[in-house]
């Protein structure tokens, strides 16, 4: 016999805010601040503007699973909505707040285990306290899913469901041609862990999985020197720190041997990043980028690596309507710690990426835009499970005002 007791008591768990978890009792708080700003900003503002856009793609994808080998690639139509409304509004000739909400869905046509969604709003105020000067915030809420699909290109039984939390406060300096800016990250994700699995066939016992939930909070140092009219130079640093709030993992100290104690994996991760932006036509402009990552982490033979990334990217404006991007990105990385099978206990794990992409858009009206899209994905390794190659290309039509 159901205890109705339990019942209620789960069900006042639920809506009862102070027994909430920490992530969704946040969350809940932050959907109170920007309700409040909201109906403020909206109730003071002196000017606004409001605005959507509806985009459409129909593509088609050679290797949805991410399989290394031939026999099991798989090939599908996907099809991306995406949808995303604006408003913007003056509340006095120093400070500006905006607010968006959006809605993206990744939908395969015959394959809804590799479907993901994301719906959310953004609220981002920002305040001028002195004429070179600026602090803005921003707080991103969603909801989000998508599957579970490893290296190796194996589909898990599980689909992530999970709410997300971002919060960034940032302040930026304008020094004549010399920008400074400084942020500060920190982030929540919220997996709904309501998957479980059978113990046994008989005993309808269940236990739940475990919990992929983690927060980050990172930290951001960046200054842009403009040389002349479209010719900047940027340089980067960041530093993430990851912490997972419930996957235990034995430590680098004393090594996966049974008997030895567990902590919260976590990691480190510091990135020096370089750009340089210059005209290459009248209208057009093109970008080099060099990135250096270096990630550590506390679990022995483990994610912990080394990272170099090149880019080059070009928007060729052909005409006032036609707009052409061309990028290529070549990425390898070392990882300093894990080995496998394949590669055997003296080699470690190295990867290699080859991205190409092109996009064309085409704007029949200022409300009406025409795009096509090629993106050709090539993950090579020393360990041939982590290879795959895929193929994307499509066309798309949006909605603008």
């Amino acid at each position: 016999m159901k205890s109705y007791s339990r019942i209620l008591n789960l069900r006042f768990q639920k809506l009862h805010p102070g027994r909430l978890p920490l992530c969704r009792q946040t969350a809940l708080a932050a959907v109170l601040i920007i309700l409040f700003t909201g109906c403020f900003t909206y109730a003071h503002a002196r000017q606004s503007r409001a605005g959507f856009e509806l985009e459409y793609r129909p593509m088609y994808e050679s290797n949805i699973y991410h399989s290394y080998a031939d026999t099991n690639v798989t090939g599908a139509l996907l099809n991306l909505v995406s949808a995303r409304a604006r408003y913007k509004a003056n509340l006095s000739t120093r400070l500006k707040h905006s607010f968006v909400g959006y809605a993206v869905f990744d939908l395969y046509s015959g394959y809804a285990n590799r479907n993901k969604t994301s719906v959310g709003f953004v609220s981002k105020p920002i305040y001028r306290y002195a004429p070179f000067a600026r602090v803005s915030a921003e707080i991103d809420i969603s909801r989000r899913n998508k599957d579970l699909t490893d290296d190796s290109g194996q589909s898990l039984a599980r689909t992530l469901k999970k709410s997300k939390l971002d919060f960034a406060l940032s302040n930026r300096l304008n020094l004549g041609d010399l920008r400074l800016e400084q942020r500060i990250f920190y982030g929540i994700d919220d997996y709904d862990e309501r998957d479980t699995v059978v113990i046994t066939a008989v005993d309808t016992t269940r236990t739940k999985l475990i919990s992929y939930d983690y927060h980050d909070i990172s930290w951001e140092l960046l200054a842009r020197y403009k040389i002349s009219r479209r010719f900047y130079l940027r340089l980067t640093f960041a530093n993430k720190n990851r912490s997972y709030d419930e996957r235990r993992t034995y430590t680098v100290q004393y090594g996966a041997i049974r008997g030895r104690p567990y902590a919260i994996r976590k990691y480190r991760e510091n990135t020096i990043e370089s750009r340089i932006e210059f005209p290459l036509l009248k209208m057009s402009d093109f970008v080099i980028e060099v990135v250096y990552a270096k990630r550590k982490d506390n679990f022995e033979n483990f994610y912990g690596f080394a990272q170099w990334q090149y880019k080059i990217k070009t928007n060729l404006r052909w005409s006032t309507n036609n707009l052409s991007t061309i990028s290529f990105r070549f990425k390898s990385k070392d990882y300093t710690n894990y080995h496998t099978g394949n590669t055997g206990q003296n080699n470690r794990v190295t990867i290699d990426y080859a991205d190409i992409q092109l996009e064309h858009h085409l704007a029949l009206s200022p409300l009406v835009t025409l795009s096509a899209y090629l993106r050709n994905y090539n993950k090579v390794s020393n360990d041939p499970s982590f290879d795959y190659y895929n193929l994307t290309m499509g066309t798309g039509i949006s909605l603008q005002y």
